[in-house]
């Protein structure tokens, strides 16, 4: 009741030091003077006394000597700017029939700036003084604890979050009851931190900037959902639209400048630092992401400006499909296709062999992908993962590269593990195979439970069946790559060593090495993929491009040869070291009469396209396996581990599948016969243009 009474008196106070200082002109020139309804102040110079002079028993007659009051000093005022003392004295006589010592009032024409420069002025003037002072510390200490506790419960959430670190790690602490009472004391010091500013007037500028940005943000809020096109966004205001939230963005922002430059300046730019904190701190929670509606929307839209039939040579990425039985033993594989995907589409391809008549409940795609995901989040590998369920993995495969990816972001290369009976390795072993994740939904010990180890025993297709995979790669048009020895690849030694370490491109079909000489779409794609691996950051300080060309010195013109390559590197704009190796002790396993053996002058000269292109048509000719003596290919394998001294990847040509089933065995056994002893390898097959020489 006290601060209810002292709330109206204090307003009809206010009001009267409104009028006071003029700020209406003539309208409340009458007002000069204090009234309080029922009683007129008046603070005399002689006596520095509080005079009642009370009209209540003739109200009326002093209603009237109260308009002729006005109605003199209206006449006063327009002669002079402000009424003289004597003539104040002579209107206060005429309205209350007494007779009153000259006034000199504090509140005197001198003082044209009352509210702003005096906040004490109430108490003089109320019936009672402690009726001001007690109303202003109740509402005073019930508004600051009701902000105070408020702030204190949004500290305590901040830090149980753990957004922004050991920075509010002590707000977390609690009483058994659950009152956060160290967020309330630091609530309680930081507002003092601010009282100690010292100055009413840069605390309420401080606070209104503070109040605007707080309305900046929802405006902000309601902007990005109704652009978002979020179906549960449904505001019930009638007049809301996206107009009516840029305009409150627009009008908050010009309010807290116009307010103070400097504050405005720094309160967006920390905005700006806890948002950005925010974004890339936010624990995995369910409360949802405005951030990801909007992701949503402009990803969905710029899909469909994004047309495969655009698609052109001089833009051409590796957009990957790495099919995965067990992540357990390829994540090194995975690290590695992460670096050469070069700005592509990564895709983590997985089948589930099985018949889903056969499930009873759930789907179990749906059940293992957490699983996937956590992989993905621990590797910190920028991959999507697609997992589908068929009754084999070469039915599976079928359905990942057709559906696969999104719009006109598809796969076009798909990579494969290499088929051998090698004992699979344990890469979760490995502590630098994982990478520290501060926020995942699933725990990295989730995770490798989830996936066990296996044996050579758990394959889910004979080697035919491989090889058939292979060909139905080639067939829908996709561009093959076998992996061969990964688990050798140690990333971190690379990166970190001060040794420098190679990317060998060996563009020869060692199946067919009468073709050596012709750089066809699998040797470009080869040299394509060396040189985008050497562009990336984790390979391009610690390693360096060579490529080997083979060359037979009792028939080949070897400056030629040398030349040709040279032109040809330089027309692709690839930095590399060229390197001789002669094969001829190589060849003589062959026969002399053998038509593998034929002098690579004689094969058909590369006839090459116009200048957007650079790449000359495949060879379509293959060579049988059973033409190839097996010492022939031991001796191309121990040449290849002789040069390849510090070698940390090599790209090697993979001859095409055959077609006979009955050669499927062959194949696999010379591939792996080529390939024993290497560092890691992989074998392509280049099935598209991939180069261009007109960038």
């Amino acid at each position: 009741m006290s601060a209810a009474l002292s709330n109206l008196i204090g307003a009809s106070r206010v009001l009267a030091a409104v009028a006071r200082d003029s700020i209406f002109g003539k309208l409340c020139v009458a007002s000069r003077w204090r009234c309080d309804g029922s009683a007129l102040f008046c603070h005399t110079a002689q006596y520095k006394t509080w005079r009642y002079i009370s009209p209540l028993s003739n109200w009326h007659y002093m209603s009237n000597r109260l308009f002729n009051a006005a109605y003199f000093l209206r006449s006063s005022h327009e002669m002079t700017s402000t009424p003289s003392v004597e003539s104040c004295s002579h209107v206060l006589h005429s309205a209350g029939g007494m007779a009153v010592p000259p006034v000199q009032s504090t509140l005197s024409p001198s003082c044209s700036f009352l509210l702003k420069n005096s906040f004490g002025f109430l108490p003089d003037i109320n019936l009672w003084p402690p009726f001001v002072i007690t109303g202003t510390l109740i509402a005073t200490y019930f508004a600051s604890l009701v902000k105070m506790i408020g702030s204190s419960r949004i500290l305590h959430a901040l830090a149980k979050d753990n957004i922004y670190g050991i920075l509010l790690s002590p707000a977390t602490k609690a009483t058994l009851g659950g009152n956060p009472w160290v967020a309330v004391l630091a609530s309680w010091i930081l507002v003092w931190m601010v009282l100690l500013i010292g100055s009413l007037n840069e605390i309420a500028e401080l606070t209104s900037i503070f109040f605007l940005l707080s309305y900046f943000c929802t405006n902000l809020a309601t902007l990005a959902l109704e652009l978002a096109s979020a179906p549960n966004f449904r505001p019930t205001f009638k007049l809301f639209s996206w107009h009516t939230s840029l305009l409150g963005c627009a009008g908050t922002l010009v309010m807290m400048f116009f307010i103070n430059f400097i504050y405005a300046s720094i309160s967006i730019i920390l905005f700006i630092i806890l948002f950005m904190i925010l974004h890339y701190r936010a624990p995995l929670e369910s409360w949802g992401s405005i951030s990801q509606a909007l992701m949503f929307h402009q990803v969905r839209k710029y899909l469909l400006l994004l047309d495969s039939r655009k698609d052109h040579v001089k833009f051409w990425r590796p957009n990957m499909l790495l099919m995965v039985a067990n992540p357990r033993s390829c994540c090194e594989l995975i690290h590695f296709v992460n670096d050469l995907k070069k700005g592509g589409l990564f895709l983590l391809g997985h089948v589930k062999v099985g018949q889903y008549q056969e499930v009873t409940s759930g789907d179990p795609c749906l059940d293992e992908m957490p699983y996937w995901l956590g992989l993905v989040d621990h590797l910190r590998v920028k991959a999507f993962t697609e997992l589908t369920m068929a009754p084999s993995v070469r039915e599976g495969m079928w359905q990942l590269i057709r559906i696969g990816g999104l719009g006109a972001m598809k796969p076009n290369t798909i990579i494969l593990g290499f088929y051998d009976n090698m004992l699979p390795q344990d890469s979760f072993q490995k502590k630098e195979i994982f990478k520290e994740v501060k926020y995942a939904n699933l725990e990295l010990k989730e995770v490798r439970t989830k996936f066990l180890s296996r044996s050579t025993s758990d394959r889910q297709m004979n080697p035919s069946e491989y090889v058939l995979l292979m060909k139905d790669c080639i067939k829908m048009g996709k561009n093959l790559c076998l992996a061969r020895n990964f688990h050798l690849l140690d990333k971190e030694k690379i990166i970190k060593s001060s040794e420098t370490y190679y990317i060998d491109a060996w563009p020869v079909n060692f199946t067919a090495p009468h073709t050596r000489m012709d750089y066809n779409t699998t040797c470009l794609f080869l040299l394509q993929l060396a040189c985008v691996l050497k562009m990336t950051n984790n390979w391009k300080k610690r390693t360096c491009l060579r490529v080997f060309l083979c060359i037979d010195p009792r028939q080949d013109d070897t400056m030629r040869l040398q030349y040709r390559l040279e032109q040809l590197l330089q027309l692709l704009r690839i930095s590399a070291s060229i390197h001789l190796v002669a094969i001829d002790n190589c060849l003589q396993y062959l026969g002399s009469d053998s038509a593998l053996v034929q002098s690579g002058t004689e094969s058909q000269e590369t006839a090459y396209s116009d200048g957007a292109t650079g790449a000359p048509t495949q060879q379509q000719a293959v060579t049988s396996p059973k033409d190839l003596p097996q010492n022939y290919l031991q001796a191309v394998n121990q040449l290849l581990v002789d040069k390849m001294q510090g070698t940390a990847v090599c790209f090697l040509y993979l001859p095409e599948p055959p077609s006979d089933s009955t050669e499927h065995m062959r194949y696999l056994q010379q591939l792996q016969i080529l390939t024993d002893g290497l560092p890691p390898t992989m074998l392509v097959y280049g099935q598209s243009l991939v180069t261009s020489t007109a960038l």
